[in-house]
């Protein structure tokens, strides 16, 4: 399963280098909106009945610091 999440402005790394799987765009509204693709995996697994909107904005979280803290 394909988790995604949406940033109007886009975002970028301190550094410049461009943050993995997030480089496609969508339009909404007249703004053009960046994507970020994540996966579920086999050792990941989407929990159905235990993850909802909650549990993703919690893993969006967990995305954006692991980003921030990387070199």
């Amino acid at each position: 399963m394909v988790k995604m999440a949406y940033f109007f402005p886009w975002l970028n790394l301190a550094n410049g280098r461009q943050i993995p799987c997030a480089n496609a765009a969508i339009q909404l509204d007249g703004k053009s909106w960046q994507r970020w693709s994540r996966h579920y995996s086999a050792q990941n697994p989407w929990l159905a009945g235990e993850y909802n909107i909650t549990t993703h904005l919690q893993l969006v979280r967990a995305w954006l610091e692991r980003e921030l803290n990387r070199n």
